[in-house]
């Protein structure tokens, strides 16, 4: 798959660089024209011209104002009235008639052609390797229609007895030669906008999957962490009020002994503590997981022990801050408000 991602990228770098480079050769050319007549400071005021009148808004709301719908049917209009007058001169012999309909239709093939450019050009104008790549189409279409047309003269004219039906020919041809050619530029223009389109949509569809799952995680998350600290929460406090209850966090009743400490042990819960810890330590925070490990660090050495006067000098110095511990766990998950 990374092979394939790579190739694609490489093989995209390549053509947008050589679309890039045909764009820049076709403008170094017309720049060098403008330069020849005019000379460099004309060129620096032509620029600064085109830049201010040409800008990609003022483009965009011209192209808005055109009603392609309109163009369209003027085009579609025009190409049957003029077939209709190149068959019509052909039956009747009116070669006005004919020769009418012949310009008529090179005007729609024109019109045609411009109609292509400037529709596309509403959905390529932000993509300047696109830009790029359809001028250089336009450029060669024109090209194409002068060497056409210089061959047609120069075969014609070796061929003076068979001129008219010659030229009649290169016309027919030609007129059926362009509209494959637009067929084709359309076609592809339309698989890149179109392409493009469909892989934005995909992109859009993948990214509103991932972001669903990531808000489903995350409240999920979030539900696991409230059940989680409700449950140790409950737990901490019923150790805690039992342990005030036999006077076992004031520091100077550790040490007495008492029968009843034996039972510590029995009173003191650790249950939602062991079926949850390792939850713990997957959902919540870290202060929030060093805090509840102290505090059952803690009842831990309470019930370790059936005489309190084994425990050692290291123990007592931290059941002597059970409370404080108890205090800041319960401020730590006031101030969170997932808790």
């Amino acid at each position: 798959m990374t092979i394939i991602k790579n190739l694609r990228f490489s093989i995209n770098r390549l053509l947008r660089d050589t679309y890039r480079n045909i764009g820049v050769f076709y403008c170094y050319i017309l720049e060098s024209i403008v330069k020849l007549l005019w000379g460099d400071n004309d060129m620096d005021r032509i620029k600064r011209w085109f830049k201010k009148k040409f800008s990609k808004k003022y483009i965009k709301e011209l192209l808005n104002k055109i009603n392609f719908t309109k163009f369209t049917w003027v085009v579609v209009i025009a190409f049957i009235v003029g077939l209709s007058l190149i068959f019509y001169g052909n039956i009747e012999k009116f070669f006005t008639i004919k020769l009418i309909g012949i310009i008529l239709m090179l005007v729609d093939l024109i019109l045609g052609v411009i109609e292509l450019f400037l529709y596309q050009l509403k959905f390529i104008i932000d993509d300047i390797d696109k830009m790029f790549l359809f001028i250089s189409f336009g450029i060669t279409y024109i090209c194409l229609i002068i060497g056409y047309a210089t061959l047609t003269d120069k075969i014609v004219s070796g061929f003076p007895e068979y001129r008219e039906e010659l030229t009649e020919l290169f016309i027919y041809s030609f007129t059926g030669l362009v509209p494959a050619i637009i067929t084709v530029i359309a076609t592809y223009l339309a698989a890149i906008h179109g392409g493009k389109k469909a892989m934005e949509a995909t992109e859009k569809q993948l990214d509103a999957q991932a972001d669903k799952e990531k808000d489903r995680l995350k409240k999920s998350r979030s539900i696991a962490i409230r059940i989680i600290v409700k449950l140790l929460k409950e737990e901490i406090e019923d150790n805690v009020n039992y342990l005030k209850k036999a006077q076992l966090l004031e520091k100077k009743n550790i040490y007495k002994s008492n029968h009843e400490y034996a039972a510590i042990k029995r009173y003191l819960k650790f249950v939602d503590y062991d079926n949850v810890k390792y939850e713990i330590i997957k959902y919540c925070d870290e202060d929030i997981v060093e805090e509840v490990i102290d505090i059952y660090e803690i009842f831990r050495i309470f019930a370790r022990h059936d005489n309190l006067n084994e425990i050692d000098g290291k123990e007592f110095k931290k059941i002597t801050k059970l409370e404080q511990k108890y205090n800041s766990f319960l401020k730590t998950i006031e101030s969170k408000e997932s808790y």
